[in-house]
């Protein structure tokens, strides 16, 4: 499957650096990994630096911060006019482990998942920070396992109401019958509305 992966970034060079990094040191075949920079007017370098360091990544230069709907939609229609598969949006602050993409890409084999998310753990730790939300009737975001919480392994797949935009792995088909992120969110619950939407045409 041809992974397209999104790393939105303002003014985090030295985060978006090692991100871009954590990407290529994947264990991916790289014919069919793309990685997209959306950044969002930054002036601290950010811009330069993936020019100079990574000319492999397509850079998207906004002139203004965005937001991060706005941002990323930008470059969600660009990675679909490539022939993307699989969309991956990243925080420009995350790593991911070597096997993440190769384990994404597997469980978006079952035909009724749509969307994707990862174990979140705290820096250098293997202490989980999110691994996804129910809402509560009221609305009000509910993790789905009591966090902080060590890794034992014990965590396999299940099934939650929205994953964590920190890094949500989305397939085309889904996109395509659901639309784009709502730019009426410019940070927070984006991820939240996306996932629901999905679930109203059938996907996990």
């Amino acid at each position: 499957m041809n992974v397209s992966i999104i790393i939105l970034n303002h003014n985090h060079k030295r985060f978006l650096d090692k991100c871009i990094r954590s990407v290529l040191s994947c264990n991916y075949p790289e014919n069919k990994l793309q990685i997209i920079v959306s950044d969002n007017g930054s002036r601290d370098g950010s811009i330069e630096m993936v020019k100079i360091k990574y000319p492999s990544v397509f850079l998207i230069e906004n002139k203004r911060n965005l937001g991060f709907s706005k941002g990323n939609n930008i470059a969600i229609k660009y990675a679909l006019q490539s022939k993307a598969d699989i969309i991956i949006l990243l925080n420009n602050d995350t790593l991911l482990d070597g096997s993440c993409i190769k384990e994404i890409a597997r469980a978006m084999k079952q035909r009724d998942v749509g969307i994707v998310g990862c174990k979140i753990y705290y820096p250098n730790t293997k202490i989980i920070q999110e691994l996804g939300f129910y809402l509560h009737p009221s609305g009000y975001p509910v993790p789905a396992v009591d966090v902080p919480k060590i890794d034992d392994h014990f965590f396999n797949q299940f099934e939650v109401d929205y994953i964590s935009g920190c890094a949500l792995a989305i397939k085309k088909e889904v996109i395509e019958k659901i639309g784009l992120l709502d730019p009426i969110f410019t940070a927070y619950f984006e991820d939240a509305d996306w996932c629901l939407r999905a679930k109203k045409v059938g996907y996990k």
